[in-house]
């Protein structure tokens, strides 16, 4: 006969005449046990529990007779550093406590924002704890614990009942000049400023005797200033082979194809398409494969590879479709340049007069097309920092976070001789990554005598911003009148295209499992 199986018996901890040898509860634990591994583990987020730090340091901060310890710390930290609703724990020393009355801990941000229209000031974040007073006539301890979630939000100041995510810490101070010049085309650069910070103050009551709390003495203070680093990681890692043409074909869903617009001369004759990898959420330190892939008339694109390629290896048409038009040239003058909803700047087939123009460059006897403003096919990462005041018009400014480094491709082996009007195909292969302690608080880009895109310069001493609070060591993010926004960018002056498509940064780089269950590393951070 078969032997009959029971569940076992439900188990209240209040029902006392159960005996503990008749059910027994099993522990309780969130790391996977021997032989046990996690799937999946959720990023911080709304909703979600607060972060833990992988830290197990300690900040301490002496200040008189008030000794500051914040725990879960980087070692030899210079300044503390936490991510939005964070667990904090550490704990007051008062030197000589007999006369001490009471003992807050006040947690304090503020965000300040200028632009063009006119600035504003406010506090985001105003919290009050009280960790010890004398309401029980008891001398205050030498050692006072404490702990408190950090807040994750705050109230819209026209709309209360809507709340933002906090900002990161992050000072963003106008540049030194108010243009900015890329592919020499110069557009006025708006006036931007932002800085978000946040600080820790220790208030220490003090009276004449700790019974008498009439006898007010006086109060001391320590002051802390805190990082706020908002703490996620990529949904999925970048595969480990960067390379396009092998892996397309065995594990297509690792890429992202994104189809790039290219002005109406050049629809139907030519395609571009960048490929990067799918996610489109990377890492601050993440290396970006991209595969950028160009198809069309040969003589169309020669000019890709040989900016000044004598006029007998290309056509008059092909010379008259890759240049300028009379438009782009009046919009790179403009001070905002309008584009289509893809990105893309509009262009139009030239008008007669243009093409009597190019036509007689092109029948001069000075040797090769006087088209020297020809640069590099490249991709780079731009990112555009939003301030909106008050309901006006967001006010922006772009800064290059990182440039790509392309190399051609070879041609396929059943490449061969092809006539002029015949089509084929270009591959740039390479990577693109967020350049490290790029100008502080963000500075505009620019070319140089050779039209090439240049980061943002070094920094003054007056202006180097304090550490951790540089544009390029901020993830995306968005915080009701201050966001940021990144994206992908390619280039090709030669035809004037600049295609944008966003994408997401955050704060840590995605690796495999490292140890207590945790399948990427900025998600125990």
């Amino acid at each position: 006969m078969a032997e009959s199986v029971a569940l076992p018996p439900y188990y209240r901890s209040s029902a006392g005449h159960v005996a503990q040898s008749e059910v027994d509860i099993p522990a309780y634990t969130s790391h996977p046990s021997v032989g046990e591994e996690r799937l999946s583990r959720p990023t911080s987020g709304p909703g979600q529990p607060h972060p833990q730090s992988q830290y197990h340091g300690e900040f301490v901060r002496t200040v008189g007779r008030i000794t500051l310890t914040l725990k879960n710390q980087p070692p030899d930290a210079l300044i503390p550093t936490y991510a939005p609703g964070e667990l904090v724990t550490g704990s007051i020393r008062v030197h000589a406590p007999e006369n001490v009355t009471e003992v807050v801990l006040k947690v304090l941000g503020r965000m300040e924002l200028a632009t063009t229209h006119g600035g504003r000031r406010r506090d985001i974040v105003k919290a009050s704890y009280t960790a010890w007073n004398n309401d029980l006539r008891f001398h205050c301890p030498p050692s006072i614990p404490f702990s408190f979630i950090f807040p994750s939000t705050f109230a819209d100041e026209e709309h209360p009942d809507i709340q933002h995510d906090l900002p990161p810490t992050i000072i963003v101070r106008p540049p030194e000049t108010y243009t900015i010049q890329i592919y020499k085309r110069t557009h006025a650069n708006q006036f931007i400023s932002a800085k978000c910070t946040y600080n820790m103050s220790v208030l220490v009551s003090t009276a004449l005797h700790p019974r008498l709390t009439g006898l007010w003495r006086g109060e001391k203070s320590l002051d802390v200033p805190l990082h706020i680093r908002v703490k996620s990681a990529p949904s999925r890692p970048i595969m480990p082979d960067p390379r396009l043409l092998s892996t397309v074909k065995s594990a297509p869903e690792e890429w992202r194809q994104i189809v790039c617009e290219l002005g109406p001369h050049l629809r139907g004759r030519a395609h571009c398409n960048l490929f990067i990898p799918a996610s489109q959420m990377y890492g601050l330190d993440d290396q970006i494969p991209v595969h950028l892939q160009v198809s069309g008339p040969i003589n169309a694109l020669r000019i890709l590879l040989h900016p000044s390629c004598p006029r007998s290896r290309m056509s008059l048409a092909d010379f008259i479709a890759t240049a300028p038009t009379a438009q782009s040239d009046s919009q790179a003058q403009s001070h905002s340049p309008s584009r289509s909803s893809s990105g893309s700047l509009p262009d139009p087939a030239p008008s007669a007069s243009r093409r009597a123009s190019l036509l007689s460059e092109w029948t001069s006897t000075s040797g090769p097309p006087a088209r020297q403003d020809l640069l590099a096919v490249r991709v780079h990462l731009l990112r555009r920092v939003h301030i909106a005041l008050g309901g006006q018009v967001p006010v922006c400014r772009d800064v290059c976070l990182g440039l790509g480094k392309l190399v051609v491709l070879p041609p396929p082996m059943d490449h061969g001789e092809k006539g002029a009007g015949a089509s084929a195909q270009i591959d740039w292969a390479g990577e693109v990554r967020v350049l490290p302690r790029s100008a502080g608080g963000g500075f505009a880009v620019g070319v140089n005598a050779n039209g090439e895109v240049l980061p943002p310069s070094t920094p003054t001493a007056t202006q180097q911003p304090e550490p951790g609070t540089a544009l390029d060591r901020i993830a995306t993010f968005s915080s009701g009148a201050l966001w940021v926004e990144d994206m992908i960018v390619v280039s090709i002056p030669q035809w004037d295209v600049e295609h944008r498509h966003p994408v997401r940064f955050v704060s840590d780089t995605w690796v495999d499992d490292v140890g207590w269950g945790y399948g990427a590393e900025g998600l125990a951070a």
